[in-house]
């Protein structure tokens, strides 16, 4: 082992809060039990640092901001259809009535009992007295021989006119009555469903978006992100600056396979200190007009071993939420550590109601849990126990909501309850929020204020009550200091990065430095944005070393 004094293996664990203490230095570190052996040595931590089979690698978790302009089709039968809007989805949706679809159909409600019924089994349905339809029938039609009181068959005199007039009502009232909905209507017509959307495209798509209050053509596009080209170029180039051998990046868009985007971050990139490997990127589905936006790059030794990828089965309302016109889901990459290998997720979760409806919070984070959901069960699935599970990107759940205090600067911060069913989701699989477990070892900042995020309006002022910059020359310069207070009121830390527990299964020793924020200024301002992202980055150093026990 190479010697290294306290200070050096404090330093390296901790950059913001070194521990002043053997203790401390010895919690700052993962081991199997959930307490430290009774006995760890300095050279035991040592040599997790600078250990011969030791490697240390610079990861960077970030949402790039990079969001390409969407603007949705504006011929409406194309819209209906890209937006998996189906006749029978527009017609629950907007809870339509069996007369309103019928008038918009120009059919008649007798036509669809003649294909769903005969008369016996109508009159069944309406649950009319047999021998009283029966009596009715001979009475009308004089087919009972008084003198010989021959009985009839009822089935070959019966017809849905006679039905009707026994039971006292219309057609409609009849379809109404048996409980059949439109959609029942439209499989009785055996109309096709697109069939259905050529023919109704119009009436069903203007009638949708009447019902929101807006006309069509669809009034509505997402602007470019600013200055994206100049921005991926620059990211590119901070980050082949700061040295990041693993990115996890989000929102890097890829519309019809534009590169504008994508070329410029690889063309920044190219000056990191050791070889790119071949990036990869999440899900793509040539159906929606967006890809994942998950996009991994690694350098050097730490190769991608393998990857899998899983697109979201529920992406979110289409006249809703434009996350649902992309492809949102999940990426892992297993990825070579030299002494392990970690099974790296990354994920984006639904932002959603920025198009016309559906800004309720409270539907937002039911659609996010029911994606976390479709997480977790992709990392049962997936995960190899030998590997260490970390799971990172941006939730879009905020981990706190602030509470003003008696006066200025005393708003205190408690978990939402979307934050705290997250992690009971994930700590059920053994994954833990790895910002909250290592703010516990500075109790006086161990609240939930650390903001990961900036409104898109506040483009030169972003991040200044969410972050105070570290401008001292020294090796946190650049970082949010998170070791004083950011405003009273700043909150949304949606950015996570989740590890696995140690387990007795790991091939080998996982730690974690404490993470930074990095709010990443843009050197040369062009196009108004001041900061790289609206978002803050993760920025964390994975040491990993032969396993101990």
């Amino acid at each position: 082992m190479v010697d290294m004094s306290f200070i050096d293996l404090a330093s390296r664990s901790d950059l913001f809060a070194p521990p002043t203490g053997r203790r401390g230095l010895d919690r700052r570190h993962r081991w199997v039990n959930p307490a430290p052996p009774r006995v760890i040595s300095m050279r035991m931590i040592g040599d997790r640092h600078l250990g011969t089979a030791s490697t240390a690698s610079r990861f960077l978790s970030y949402n790039t901001y990079l969001i390409p302009g969407l603007t949705l089709p504006d011929d409406l039968r194309d819209f209906l259809l890209r937006a998996g809007i189906t006749a029978d989805r527009a017609i629950r949706d907007l809870g339509l009535s069996v007369a309103e679809v019928l008038a918009h159909l120009g059919r008649d409600a007798m036509e669809v009992i003649q294909n769903k019924f005969n008369p016996v089994s109508l009159a069944q349905a309406l649950g009319v007295n047999m021998g009283g339809l029966e009596d009715f029938v001979s009475d009308a039609l004089g087919l009972v021989d008084t003198l010989t009181f021959q009985v009839f068959d009822l089935a070959e005199h019966l017809t849905f006119d006679l039905v009707l007039k026994f039971w006292g009502g219309s057609a409609l009232d009849a379809l109404q009555s048996i409980g059949l909905d439109a959609v029942d209507v439209i499989d009785a017509l055996l109309l096709d469903q697109v069939k259905i959307l050529e023919v109704l495209a119009l009436k069903i798509g203007k009638l949708v978006l009447g019902e929101l209050g807006i006309d069509f053509p669809f009034p509505f596009s997402i602007k470019d992100a600013p200055a994206r080209p100049e921005r991926a170029l620059a990211i590119g180039q901070m980050c082949a600056a700061q040295g990041y051998d693993i990115m996890a990046f989000s929102e890097v868009w890829d519309q019809d396979q534009d590169p504008s985007v994508r070329i410029p971050l690889m063309d920044g990139l190219a000056a990191s200190p050791l070889p790119l490997n071949t990036p990869v990127e999440g899900p793509r589905n040539n159906d929606q007009m967006l890809d994942s936006g998950l996009y991994r790059v690694t350098t050097g030794p730490r190769e991608i071993l393998d990857l899998r990828r899983h697109e979201f089965f529920n992406r979110g309302h289409p006249l809703a939420d434009s996350d649902a016109w992309a492809t949102k889901g999940i990426l892992l990459t297993r990825i070579n550590l030299g002494v392990g290998v970690i099974d790296l997720y990354s994920t984006h979760l639904i932002a959603g109601g920025d198009l016309v409806f559906g800004g309720d919070e409270a539907r937002k984070n039911a659609l996010r849990l029911t994606q976390l959901e479709e997480v977790v069960q992709f990392i049962t699935e997936t995960h190899m126990p030998g590997n260490v599970a970390i799971l990172c990107g941006d939730t879009n759940i905020d981990a706190e909501f602030g509470t003003p205090g008696p006066a200025p600067g005393q708003t205190t911060f408690s978990p939402t309850s979307t934050y705290g069913t997250m992690v009971a989701m994930l700590g059920a699989i053994g994954m833990d929020d790895l910002f909250m477990q290592q703010e516990a070892f500075s109790p006086a900042i161990a609240d939930h204020r650390w903001s990961t995020h900036g409104p898109e309006d506040e483009v030169f002022v972003r991040f200044n009550n969410r972050c105070v910059i570290i401008r001292t020359g020294g090796a946190n310069d650049g970082f949010c200091d998170d070791m004083v207070n950011g405003a009273a009121t700043a909150t949304a830390r949606m950015d996570y990065v989740f590890v696995e527990r140690p387990t007795m299964a790991h091939t080998f020793e996982l730690d974690f430095s404490r993470m930074r924020r990095a709010p990443f200024e843009r050197p040369n301002l062009v196009g108004g944005q001041l900061y790289m992202s609206d978002h803050i980055g993760q920025d964390i150093t994975l040491i990993a070393s032969p396993m101990t026990h």
